[in-house]
C-alpha cells in the first residue's frame, strides 16, 4: 500500500503537474475518467472492456 502511494507521488512529481494547479488537474482527470467510461460502455470485446477499465482506474480522480 505505502509502495504504490510513494510510487504515485513520485510519478505526479517527475510529470511536474504541480504547476498546472490542482483543480486543472481534477478536471482532466474527471473528463478522462468519463470519456473512458462511455468509450467502456459501447465495447464489444472482453479485451478492450480491460483497457478502458484500466484507463479509467489510471485516470481516476
Amino acid at each position: 500500500m505505502w509502495l504504490s502511494l510513494v510510487l504515485l507521488v513520485a510519478s505526479v512529481s517527475a510529470l511536474n503537474l504541480d504547476r498546472l494547479g490542482r483543480r486543472d488537474v481534477l478536471v482532466v482527470d474527471t473528463v478522462a475518467f468519463g470519456a473512458a467510461s462511455l468509450a467502456a460502455s459501447f465495447t464489444d470485446s472482453t479485451g478492450t472492456l480491460v483497457v478502458w477499465r484500466a484507463i479509467m482506474g489510471l485516470s481516476a480522480p
